[in-house]
């Protein structure tokens, strides 16, 4: 439905609460869009309106920009191909303790198994997802790709962007891989 997405940009920077955006502008027919002035920076695409879509890359002189923020310089036009999907990859799974027991009181973070892309990608993070009575999770808008996942307890969300925290979950972590369109099952057994 392209009459209804809107394209914006969020300007990246290294100064806590500063960080601008720039007017969403609606996409064209033809599937075209355009911001008439960008002041040099980072910045990352977001979208609206996509409904049941999601985006999927970003594309701008071959990087996808979703992965990392694009760099725009005074009087560089750049060209960005979005691209969608509306088969998202889906994983699901169950929490229990070492009895099989289901274990509520924890939570469950999925986040990049590529160090670099833990740093630069907050789209390859699932945020911290609370669990049901059943200790049931279903993770989806991750692109495809490989994670870990891990359980948690009483984590801020804001520590999600420590990378030396990351580095140390990922020490006991479960690998699992995310393949668009595919749902995929891991259930966690917590350790004594």
């Amino acid at each position: 439905p392209l009459a209804s997405i809107r394209v914006g940009l969020q300007q990246v920077s290294d100064v806590e609460n500063a960080t601008p955006r720039i007017p969403q502008v609606s996409v064209a027919p033809d599937g075209s869009f355009s911001f008439p002035s960008v002041p040099p920076g980072r910045y990352r695409i977001c979208v609206t309106g996509s409904g049941a879509w999601s985006l999927r890359t970003a594309t701008a002189a071959g990087l996808d920009v979703l992965d990392a923020p694009m760099v725009v310089s005074a009087g560089s036009p750049i060209d960005v191909a979005l691209a969608f999907t509306n088969q998202p990859a889906v994983l699901t799974g169950r929490l229990t303790d070492q009895l099989g027991r289901p274990a509520p009181d924890y939570g469950i973070v999925v986040f990049s198994a590529d160090p670099k892309l833990r740093a630069t990608s907050p789209r390859r993070s699932s945020g911290v997802v609370r669990l049901g009575t059943d200790a049931v999770f279903t993770v989806t808008g991750l692109p495809a790709g490989d994670y870990l996942l891990a359980a948690i307890t009483d984590l801020d969300p804001a520590q999600l962007t420590d990378p030396a925290l990351l580095d140390l979950m990922a020490t006991s972590a479960i690998r699992v891989q995310l393949v668009e369109g595919q749902r995929t099952t891991r259930d966690i057994r917590l350790a004594n």
